[in-house]
């Protein structure tokens, strides 16, 4: 299978991105772990579901890193529409995190100790590595699963993305419905527009929470 110019250099990026952070990051967030196992694991994670789930997108016909179609001819409403679930997403991921850190639910113990430029570092990690993950691989995976399994229907995508945000929310949030709420409207936003901009969006959702929690504590 021939992949695309720009979805190779975009997923290279990445992996050099994770590696990069892994580097940054594990003397202050990770002084347990062996910094070889860190980075091998991003990297096989990163490299490995990224390629496989490029191959699954190309066999589906969906978006990839960029988007195939150009949009500048899709009624504004649909703009409209994405523009607020995005701004919805990103209040509603900032006022969560606000929330859980004056309660009584335990928050990751890097929290305590990042600063502004640690929680951007961070935020873009997450972005990269979820987002490949969650979105490009597995919402891939699942249409292409559904497709052998003579699972044709209606709404394959929109299952596609439900089970993938299930996934994810009990992947990292013990199976919270703000995080399924957030993985479907990723879910949406790359398989309508491309993995980049559910990179960018995820990344605006985490790092202006991340930033008010460093600057608060």
């Amino acid at each position: 299978m021939k992949y695309k110019n720009s979805d190779k250099y975009l997923l290279i990026l990445s992996v050099v991105l994770t590696v990069l952070i892994d580097i940054l990051i594990k003397p202050i967030l990770y002084l347990e772990s062996s910094i070889y196992n860190l980075i091998i694991t991003d990297f096989l994670i990163v490299s490995f579901l990224g390629y496989i789930g490029l191959a699954f997108a190309y066999k589906e016909n969906l978006n990839t890193f960029l988007p195939k179609h150009n949009y500048s001819d899709l009624p504004k409403r649909i703009f409209i529409i994405y523009s607020l679930l995005v701004f919805f997403l990103i209040i509603l991921n900032t006022v969560t995190w606000i929330i859980y850190s004056g309660g009584n639910i335990p928050l990751p113990s890097w929290i305590n100790i990042t600063s502004p430029g640690l929680a951007v570092i961070i935020a873009i990690r997450a972005a990269f590595m979820e987002e490949i993950v969650f979105r490009l691989f597995l919402i891939s995976f699942i249409l292409y699963a559904l497709k052998q399994l003579n699972v044709i229907i209606e709404f394959n995508q929109k299952l596609s993305i439900i089970l993938s945000s299930i996934i994810f929310s009990f992947t990292f949030h013990s199976g919270s419905i703000i995080s399924i709420i957030s993985g479907m409207i990723l879910g949406a936003v790359f398989l309508n527009f491309g993995l980049l901009y559910a990179i960018i969006i995820h990344f605006l959702a985490d790092v202006i929470p991340f930033i008010i929690l460093s600057v608060q504590k």
